[in-house]
């Protein structure tokens, strides 16, 4: 079954491959800490470098080295996080962890060139990630640009536990 919405591929392990939904809510999220981690960089190196709080934004115009800054920590965010972990934080969040198509975690070159083709998969930049999402959602493996380059698959994390309620002591109910 390879539907968009729940996509199994036969493989030596078979696996639940995340939708393109899911994989959208991840990087929502993901946005979201990078994006207040820019935030409140550019608004420290605005202060230190003598600009008001309320010139954030005119950091990167006046202090090309923020941009930079906060372009390489966006890759390194993504990079690190997949590469020691399998998962960024908003990929835990949705359920979800990046693997190789043979189920181990990325090595240093899987994580690094699945990165660094997130700046083809997002362009155009006016409408984020188009290229990845038509890329993906018409894939075998629901895979963006840089999956296909690194070999790597987003999948579905099956947790080796379930949360169940206790059983009730049905003998002792009464005491």
């Amino acid at each position: 079954m390879n539907s968009k919405t729940n996509a199994t591929v036969s493989k030596p392990h078979d696996v639940t491959l995340a939708t393109v939904g899911r994989r959208a809510i991840a990087l929502t999220i993901d946005t979201g800490l990078v994006v207040g981690y820019a935030i409140m960089l550019t608004g420290l190196t605005g202060y230190l470098s003598g600009y008001t709080p309320f010139g954030v934004a005119g950091a990167f115009v006046r202090r090309p080295s923020v941009f930079l800054i906060v372009i390489a920590s966006w890759f390194l965010y993504f990079f690190l996080s997949e590469w020691l972990a399998g998962q960024t934080l908003g990929k835990l969040c949705c359920g979800i962890h990046v693997q190789t198509r043979a189920g181990e975690r990325p090595g240093f070159w899987a994580a690094a060139w699945r990165n660094l083709f997130r700046v083809v998969d997002a362009f155009p930049f006016v409408w984020p990630y188009l290229v990845g999402t038509i890329v993906a959602y018409n894939s075998k493996h629901v895979s963006r640009v840089g999956d296909m380059v690194a070999r790597t698959e987003v999948v579905v994390k099956h947790s080796a536990f379930t949360l169940e309620p206790a059983p009730r002591d049905t003998a002792n109910a009464g005491s």
